[in-house]
């Protein structure tokens, strides 16, 4: 029984990655129809990222990867469409984990600078080549690199995101 563990663990991580791609070819093609719609509520921002970490701690520790969460404030209160937010950052962590080997770091950092405020992902992974960042949000686009890395992806997670920010007006 404890040798089949790590099997029902990869396996459990499988069902995840398509219940992901699944989600992000529904909510892509969603996102033309319903392009205009946010329904935006008042959030801590602190509160919501911490939420959002929190699922995706234990597949970055089972990948020996350090995941931090920082910002520069105690408490901020923010709005947005909160299941839209949660696609951006589900698709841009689990991008930034996916491509992250081993002993490697991905660092969550929420800021805010006068009447604005950010979040950045920074990671130790292979990155996107420099010619190719410019196809970064176009449909389908995967890196040249991710090729010979036995990573599955659909090439839309990003493009999503860049559409869900567009959304809310952000950059």
């Amino acid at each position: 029984a404890e040798q089949a563990l790590p099997h029902i663990n990869m396996a459990l991580k499988n069902v995840n990655t398509l219940l992901q791609l699944t989600t992000n070819l529904i909510n892509f093609e969603r996102i033309d129809v319903y392009s205009s719609t946010l329904y935006v509520s008042e959030y801590e921002l602190n509160t919501y990222m911490n939420d959002v970490c929190a699922t995706f701690r234990k597949y970055a520790e089972m990948k020996h990867v350090r995941f931090v969460y920082e910002s520069n404030f105690d408490y901020l209160s923010v709005w947005f469409d909160s299941d839209k937010m949660g696609s951006i950052l589900k698709n841009i962590l689990s991008n930034a984990l996916k491509y992250t080997p081993e002993d490697g770091s991905v660092c969550i950092y929420a800021s805010e600078e006068g009447n604005s405020w950010s979040i950045e992902v920074k990671d130790t992974g292979i990155g996107i080549p420099t010619c190719e960042q410019k196809k970064l949000f176009r449909n389908y686009f995967r890196g040249s690199n991710v090729v010979n890395l036995k990573v599955t992806g659909s090439g839309i997670g990003l493009m999503l995101v860049y559409k869900l920010v567009k959304l809310h007006k952000g950059k």
